[in-house]
């Protein structure tokens, strides 16, 4: 398994549309879309398929 930020930060910018920004302390992951929003579901995937990273709405 990757690093966390590395993981889940290609996992996420690999969606179109998609930019993300990941960091470790605190574990956050900030999330702005340029192509449409996407749904909490379609970035879960991402994480899914990049490892065991669950996502959250703040």
């Amino acid at each position: 398994m990757q690093p966390l930020p590395y993981a889940c930060r290609k996992a996420l910018n690999g969606i179109a549309g998609v930019h993300a920004t990941v960091t470790l302390d605190p574990p956050v992951a900030t999330v702005e879309f340029s192509e449409g929003e996407k749904s909490i579901g379609e970035l879960q995937q991402a994480l899914s398929e990049a490892g065991e990273y669950k996502l959250s709405e703040k």
